[in-house]
């Protein structure tokens, strides 16, 4: 009866301690990501040319609530670095951790160079 308890204690004491570490890899693994580019947030912007940027604020908000429809294939969220979109491009929103290790992120466009800019097809 007390080898049954024993081993009742230790179990409880070895998933009690599992748990934490088990978090504190996972955070090891996922968090350094964003820490080496300085950022809080989990999408970048992929241009043709394969350099990516920064989100500005409307960014951020249109990845995180619009459902992008089959026509919109200037703004396609990427599975992987290398892969191209519906309209045969690079360019697209990727996920942080699914850049190359060095790549550069650029920041987020001025106000200035999107009153500028006209849109492309």
């Amino acid at each position: 009866m007390i080898e049954i308890l024993i081993q009742l204690v230790s179990g409880i004491l070895l998933i009690s301690l599992a748990l934490p570490i088990g978090y504190g890899l996972w955070q090891i693994v996922q968090i350094p990501t964003r820490r080496w580019h300085q950022s809080v947030f989990d999408y970048v912007y992929v241009d043709d040319d394969g350099n990516a940027r920064e989100l500005d604020v409307e960014e951020e908000d249109y990845v995180t609530t619009t459902l992008f429809p089959d026509d919109n294939v200037g703004f396609y969220i990427k599975p992987r670095y290398e892969s191209l979109g519906p309209d045969g491009r690079l360019r697209g929103y990727l996920r942080r951790r699914q850049l190359p290790r060095k790549a550069f992120v650029g920041p987020p466009p001025s106000d200035a160079a999107l009153a500028g800019a006209s849109p492309t097809a």
